[in-house]
């Protein structure tokens, strides 16, 4: 069974690149603009500019933070395999965690403060004990595929 977000992450690139433009194109409209168009309501070309500037960079560090990844999920015979990878800027690199399913102790879903980040922790039977696997980013996960990603790990966990 192979269970992703690729529906996911393609919602979330496609709402940043049209958000950059309509700002692009809002900041160009205002710049060729020789009349003030938002004097009557008390506010001059520049404090619109500054609002919508500051508005798009809470955007920006918003999902910065969230750093939303791609992530794949796939059983085989053998063995549980996770893929993922971060979509924030210059940070391409491709992770796998493979886990034999007779060595898979279980898995936990972590919520930072606010519960603006989720993670998905994992966890292996070792000879040196109980080993925790680095937190995967599940943010861009939507809730039905989380919820059918833990019911699939909790069938592996080995007593």
């Amino acid at each position: 069974m192979i269970l992703d977000n690729k529906s996911s992450i393609i919602r979330i690139k496609q709402s940043g690149l049209i958000y950059t433009l309509l700002f692009v194109v809002f900041i160009m409209v205002l710049l060729y603009i020789k009349k003030d168009p938002f004097i009557n309501l008390g506010f001059s070309k520049t404090i619109v500019t500054i609002i919508s500037s500051t508005l798009y960079a809470y955007f920006i560090v918003s999902r910065y933070i969230k750093n939303y990844n791609y992530f794949a999920f796939q059983e085989t015979e053998q063995k549980l395999i996770f893929r993922y990878y971060s979509l924030r800027p210059f940070n391409k690199t491709r992770k796998t965690i493979e886990i034999e399913k007779d060595k898979f102790a279980g898995c936990r879903i972590a919520y930072s403060k606010m519960k603006v980040k989720q993670h998905l922790i994992l966890y292996k039977k070792s000879a040196e004990g109980l080993r925790q696997y680095p937190k995967i980013s599940v943010s861009a996960v939507s809730k039905k595929n989380l919820l059918t990603l833990t019911k699939i790990l909790n069938k592996f966990i080995q007593e």
